[in-house]
């Protein structure tokens, strides 16, 4: 799609120093035999969002805002609409794929993508997964408390952005 984006921060993705991802992630190394290792990470993609509804939702620090030069959400941020105007979900996550399998595919490596959509009556054949699906769908999980979150690695990661 040649969107030239960068890594600004330490959990961003810019395009023309305008946000269009963002992402966090929370990382337990474990013990040292390899057990208890857990990692959650999210992140975003600004395909075609609501800007006003995004202005309206998210209320950040005014500090943080005034420390990036901006006076609002809106103004910090971008859909990747604005640069493919034809980009849909289907067309970005289709590139993201070929790119992955471009950077990290090999004569040693072969690398396969398999989406696979679970339909709801294929999702109750699997007791685990149900499991899973019940344990999120709670409006305690969803709603209820929010945990403590805090990046746990001080150091910054060296990311490898290839042109999507």
């Amino acid at each position: 799609m040649k969107i030239k984006a960068y890594a600004s921060g330490r959990n961003d993705l810019e395009v023309d120093g305008r946000k269009i991802s963002g992402s966090a992630y929370k990382l337990k190394l474990g013990k040292t035999d390899g057990t208890g290792r857990r990692s959650l990470h999210h992140g975003t993609m600004m395909l075609d969002v609501e800007l006003g509804a995004l202005q309206k939702y998210l209320n950040p620090n005014k500090k943080k805002l005034e420390s990036k030069g901006v006076d609002s959400v809106i103004a910090r941020v971008m859909n990747l609409k604005e640069v493919v105007p034809d980009i849909s979900h289907e067309s970005f996550c289709t590139s993201v794929e070929n790119e992955f399998i471009k950077k990290w595919a090999s004569e040693q490596t072969e690398v396969k993508i398999n989406r696979q959509f679970l339909k709801k009556d294929e999702l109750l054949k699997i007791p685990e997964l149900v499991d899973i699906f019940e344990g999120y769908s709670k409006w305690e999980w969803r709603f209820g408390e929010t945990p403590t979150f805090k990046h746990q690695l001080e150091h910054k990661f060296a990311w490898a952005l290839m042109d999507v």
